[in-house]
Formats: C-alpha cells, structure tokens, sequence
C-alpha cells in the first residue's frame, strides 16, 4: 500500500532495517563535509543530521508523486504539510509518512491557488497560505475560513507565519517602502511593515531589487521575538513583539565579500560565490537554525548546502555542509527538521539534528 512505501516504521521488522539502511545509504551518502570543508569551515562541535524519513517518489502513487515543491510545514502535532505548485495544493502526511488529505485546489475562489508560495501552520493546527497575490486561512479540518489580498501585487510571496496578537506575516518585497515584512489582520487589513531589504539605498534594477530584496519570517511566541531571515545576502535578524530590531547575526562561519555577490560579466551572469538564505526556525532548546543554498560560478556551478546552528546572542554552535540543494524550511520541538529536495526526484525530508 502507498501508505507504508515511506512509513519506514510501520514495515514488519526484517524489511523495516533493511529499508531504514538503504534510505540512510543513498541520503548519507550526500552528508559530505570534506569536499568543500575549505570553503565552509566548520568549528570542533559540528552538527549531524541524521535521515529518518523520505517523502517522495519518481514513478508510483500519485500522492507521492511531487511537481515543484516551493514550502513545507510541520503542524505542533508532527503533521507534515507540503506545497505542491504544479498541483496547485497543500499535500497532507503523518508523521510517519502516511499520505492523509490535499487541501486547497487550482482557481480564484475562497481557499483555492493562484502560484501557491509559502505555506506554515500555527499552534493550534490552523493553515495559513500565500500565493501570488492572497493569504489563505484554513481551519484544522482543512476547511478554508478566510481569504484576503497582501496587496503586493501578484508578486508572490517568500513565506509567511502567525505573527503577535493572531496576526499573521507575509514576505514579499514592496519596492515602494523597500520593507519586507508585512503585517496583517486576520480580517486581511495591512497593519504595519518592516525590515528593511538589502537593496535600500543601492543602484539595482528593479529585477535584481526584487531578486534580491527578500526573506523568511517565524515568531516564537513564548519568548516574543520574531526571526527574519533574509535572502541575499545571508543576514539573521531578531525583532521583539514591537518589531524592534533587537541583534543581527550576519557571516555565520563564513567570512564573504558581499558586494561581489552582486558582481557580472558584461553577458549578465553571475561571477564568483553566490549564497541565499533558504529558511530558518527556533529550535525546542531556544537555538537558531539555518541553512543557505550556495553556489560558486567561478569554480563549481553544483549547489550545495549549508546548515548552522546559532544562540540567540549570535555565538555559533555548529555547522554542517551537504553536497546537495536541500530547502530547509522547519523544525519540530523533538529535535527533528524538514526540508525538500529537487534531485533525483522532489522529495521531503526529516532529519534528527544534533550537535556532536
């Protein structure tokens, strides 16, 4: 049955090691430090991420089989929530990996996609989405309760999450103010914006601005302060309940030349190392966890990931490279976090995270 394909917990238990071993063959064999640990150095107490469960198929049940992933989200009772562009919905899985509901279809009506973007679910299971122009709010049953426009104009959106006070965030660059972040009422009116983007003050052209200019939100209630990552270049932000701006955390292990990020050839591709944020979350233990999607176009066109743990205070606690595109986009309060892949085929998958 589909249901136990990828329920690696679920297998009488003769074929249950087998299949936990071979996924943790092919996904560790990806987990390489070393071919470009001189790029990336890592500190003595660096992290490992151990694969526990694999989402996703090339060829078989249609429920397994993924078009263009773009978000994923964990709900606070470890249900996996996965946006599916091509499908125009959100996938539902257990937390073993059991395939349960689509919420949300292709159209212009009330809890129906338009380019679905970003996708998280708040402490009491409700779903909140965001297409090219819309936030979507559905109830735990995956009923829609409330739809309303962000006003960016169909630009889309680079996440979004439950802000202070049932607030809700949206990500998505508003080339007038240059703020990011963007509060709303769940009645869908505009509250306030903030953060700042990267291309303030700078001489880009309007695609590069908006390239450039964006990030991914989380708010952890019960310590109200509200996680900013931004896009390009990789910047940490942490912002209290007024939206103040409270530390920055920028560079990570890594010591870069931002501005030739930004550096091209006269036939407008990019030189040298390019790195984006590609999501972060707080951890259970109050840690924050990162990771970037790295790419050099001078020597190894290839992605490769990069992921960091960080204090609240901005001290480093571990890193770890992958030689893959990995998207990690959440963590759960029992060590685990998510992420999708596009190669050999889009998939999600969990990893236990610790820190050696």
């Amino acid at each position: 049955m589909a249901s136990k394909r990828y329920s690696y917990f679920r297998f009488p238990s003769v074929v249950r090691l087998v299949s936990i071993g071979l996924v943790c063959v092919l996904i560790c064999a990806t987990l390489v430090r070393t071919t470009i640990a001189d790029e990336v150095p890592t500190p003595d107490d660096a992290l490992t991420l151990t694969p526990v469960l694999v989402i996703g198929e090339e060829d078989g049940e249609l429920e397994f089989l993924f078009g263009r992933i773009v978000d994923l989200a964990v709900g606070p009772d470890g249900t996996i929530f996965v946006a599916d562009q091509t499908a125009e919905h959100v996938r539902v899985f257990a937390p073993s990996g059991e395939f349960l509901r689509t919420i949300g279809r292709e159209g212009q009506g009330p809890g129906e996609f338009g380019r679905l973007a970003a996708i998280s679910v708040d402490e009491e299971g409700y779903l909140l989405a965001a297409d090219a122009s819309r936030v979507h709010i559905f109830a735990p049953d995956g009923k829609p309760i409330q739809s309303f426009d962000t006003g960016s104009g169909g630009r889309g959106a680079f996440s979004i999450a439950r802000g202070p006070n049932r607030t809700i965030l949206v990500t998505w660059y508003d080339v007038w103010s240059e703020r990011v972040v963007h509060v709303y009422a769940e009645s869908g009116d505009r509250i306030s914006s903030h953060a700042t983007s990267f291309a303030e003050g700078k001489d880009l052209d309007v695609k590069e601005e908006q390239s450039q200019s964006g990030g991914f939100v989380k708010y952890d209630s019960d310590a109200g302060t509200l996680l900013y990552a931004q896009l390009n270049p990789f910047e940490l932000r942490l912002y209290d309940p007024e939206y103040q701006l409270n530390s920055t955390i920028a560079g990570g292990f890594r010591s870069l030349d931002m501005e030739s990020l930004f550096e091209r050839k006269a036939d407008g591709y990019v030189t040298g190392l390019r790195t984006q944020s590609s999501g972060a979350s707080f951890l259970a233990d109050g840690k924050i966890f990162h990771a970037t999607v790295n790419r050099d176009f001078t020597e190894n066109p290839n992605p490769y990931t990069v992921v960091e743990v960080f204090e609240r205070n901005g001290e480093a606690v571990g890193a770890i490279v992958l030689s893959e595109k990995i998207t990690f986009r959440s963590a759960d309060h029992d060590g685990f976090v998510y992420g999708f892949a596009p190669e050999p085929f889009p998939q999600v998958r969990k990893y236990r995270l610790e820190c050696d």
